[in-house]
């Protein structure tokens, strides 16, 4: 359990680390950092936190110190303290993401975890580049070991981030489960569905993008 205090090209950061679910005094000391900082952007680094399907973890085992899973840092860190914008994970072997709107905010959630692929993982990790003018952070995965990259859509892809303020997402997202369809402006931020026992669950959300963000779609 530790932090990181990061001020560059006039954006202050603070990145702040927590075990494998970490006990209730470490869940109190991240609260307490962060609401010292509250001022910094902060990420959050979770040994553990999400898993490949992009649900959060929510158990520990029984040799862990605490008894705090993904689920809990998410209720108890996460959602409490609205700096955070960024949670990355690992310890679950594999890829995924998911992004979860809060109190007007959206905070990014990243697991990226290589140990299982050849020799043990392939030297590949993450790099993220912070591209302030743009308000975008492009996500690339490389590896020093083979020179090689990968450039799948899970391993490479941009994130939309406003690190200059003022700039807000304008334009239309349409809503659908396959079955129904709800095309909204952004300002609007709900949709009305019906839902049956024959419909499906699975929603996917389409942004249409604006001169400042890309569009996206997410599911």
């Amino acid at each position: 359990n530790n932090y990181q205090l990061i001020d560059a090209a006039g954006e202050e950061f603070i990145i702040l680390n927590l075990q494998y679910c970490p006990p209730d005094s470490a869940i109190d000391w991240a609260n307490e950092i962060l609401a010292n900082y509250a001022d910094y952007q902060a990420i959050l680094v979770s040994h553990s936190y999400l898993f490949m399907e992009g649900k959060r973890v929510g158990h520990c085992q029984e040799k862990s110190d605490g008894e705090n899973s993904g689920f809990d840092i998410w209720k108890k860190v996460v959602r409490q303290n609205t700096n955070i914008f960024l949670v990355l994970s690992g310890h679950i072997p594999g890829v995924s993401r998911r992004e979860d709107a809060v109190d007007g905010r959206v905070v990014y959630q990243l697991l990226s975890n290589y140990q299982d692929l050849e020799n043990g993982g392939g030297g590949y990790l993450r790099i993220m580049t912070f591209q302030p003018n743009l308000d975008n952070i492009h996500v690339k995965t490389y590896s020093p070991y083979l020179d090689a990259f990968l450039t799948d859509s899970e391993n490479q892809f941009d994130l939309s981030y406003d690190m200059t303020g003022g700039k807000l997402p304008t334009g239309s997202v349409t809503i659908s489960n396959g079955n129904q369809h709800c095309k909204v402006a952004v300002e609007t931020g709900y949709c009305d569905f019906k839902i049956t026992e024959e419909d499906t669950l699975s929603f996917s959300a389409t942004y249409s993008g604006n001169l400042f963000f890309k569009g996206s779609t997410t599911e």
